[in-house]
């Protein structure tokens, strides 16, 4: 019904806590099994999992012992299985096949675990926000003719000015965010690369009119619907206080480096540098140090959780939305939603997460642990904590009313292609 990740995505995802699931388990200083293990670990003993690569036939998880920062080496992560609480794990056994649920194509952001580019018209990249600095201002009025001269005792003194708007500083803040950090350029990527159709059964899109699910999803699901909703949101939660703290760290020098870092690694020309890139991280994997660092930033920007969760809330009601064209006994039902993406969710994120944790190693392969150190440190203030939260809602809200479009449109325009 559903779309199903290929074989080499696994639950357990880089960061994580597992254990041991097979009897015996040996580790390799490099990601090849040709050689002599430097270990074996036994059924039980639990790892950290450091990254999470995928090979040509095993996915190599790089491993330590918790608690440690030394790497042991690299693991097969098909014998390894989240850490449960007070459990012992159980012997392996066969695992249930999946739900009746088609591959979701891979996208383009690893070598093997990205979806290609969309089949609908691509948004067209948004140009170059321009600094701060260049912003223009509002200029001011002519300077009116001076008064004839009159009596000391009669003169009135003009009103004061009135003060800006408030909103008008709300704008100017929401737009002072959009034009020094990435997230313009995230949001383009997001709704181009994300294909709402990927995740449906093939048979069940054959039954309607495709095309036009095509271009109805692709009036929505914009780049604009989202940066309007977060746009709605600075107004909503802006205040003062919290412009000293933004302020020092769009305009320093290390918060413009990594945003254009940023940018580039998302523009269409890095894309064959970024697949390259992926593919040589099998024999040359990072630093723990720059991992780590990567993974902080990942954690406190929730951006990529915040993606996965709106993708599968607009496939559900697109699910929803396309029951009226198809026959009866071909309509998704509540239950069988819910247990399907309940399924794909879980591995979609696993997929994801890795996928972003790449790309931030991409991007930033320039830039110094030192600049990432305050990047996280920034990400993980309260200014940055604050920063993620409005961000979180513009797409909450960004995804309430693509749905309720959704919902009216899809009905109306998606025939069955018997008529």
């Amino acid at each position: 019904m559903f779309a199903v990740f290929a074989a080499a995505a696994q639950s357990i995802g880089a960061g994580a806590r597992a254990v041991v699931s097979a009897d015996t388990l040996p580790v390799y200083a490099s990601m090849s099994d040709s050689g002599a293990p430097k270990l074996t670990l036994k059924r039980g003993e639990p790892v950290t999992i450091g990254m999470v690569l995928f090979g040509s036939e095993t996915t190599w998880c790089a491993i330590v012992r918790p608690g440690e920062s030394k790497r042991l080496g690299y693991a097969s992560c098909e014998s390894l299985e989240p850490e449960r609480a007070g459990a012992t794990p159980p012997a392996p056994t066969p695992k249930p096949p999946p739900p009746v649920i088609r591959e979701v194509p891979q996208m383009p952001v690893t070598v093997r675990e990205l979806a290609p580019a969309p089949v609908a018209p691509a948004v067209p990249p948004p140009p170059d926000p321009a600094p701060l600095a260049a912003v223009p201002s509002v200029p001011p009025p002519p300077e009116p003719p001076p008064a004839a001269p009159a009596p000391a005792a009669k003169v009135i003194a003009p009103p004061p000015e009135p003060p800006a708007p408030a909103e008008r500083t709300n704008d100017d803040f929401a737009e002072m965010i959009f034009a020094n950090t990435a997230l313009r350029a995230e949001l383009a990527h997001y709704t181009q690369a994300t294909r709402i159709p990927a995740f449906l059964d093939k048979g069940r899109l054959a039954e309607i009119d495709s095309a036009t699910l095509d271009q109805v999803l692709s009036a929505h699901f914009r780049p604009t619907e989202f940066e309007t909703a977060i746009n709605q949101q600075f107004l909503k939660g802006y205040s003062p206080e919290r412009l000293p703290e933004l302020l020092d760290w769009v305009r320093s020098p290390t918060a413009a480096k990594l945003s254009a870092l940023e940018q580039r690694a998302y523009s269409p020309g890095s894309r064959e540098a970024l697949v390259d890139f992926a593919g040589a991280l099998t024999n040359t994997p990072p630093p723990e140090s720059r991992l780590l660092l990567v993974h902080r930033i990942y954690e406190a920007s929730r951006l990529c959780d915040t993606e996965v969760e709106t993708t599968i809330a607009l496939v559900y009601t697109t699910a929803e939305a396309i029951g009226p064209a198809l026959p009866k006994e071909k309509r998704y039902g509540p239950n069988e939603l819910d247990k399907a993406l309940g399924t794909v969710k879980s591995r979609y994120r696993s997929v994801m997460k890795n996928a972003r944790i790449v790309q931030y190693l991409f991007a930033f392969q320039s830039a110094t642990d030192e600049e990432l150190e305050q990047y996280a440190g920034f990400l993980e203030s309260d200014g940055g904590k604050w920063l993620a939260a409005i961000v979180d809602k513009g797409f909450f809200d960004a995804t309430e009313s693509i749905s309720r479009q959704l919902r009216e449109e899809i009905p109306r325009r998606v025939k069955s292609r018997q008529h």
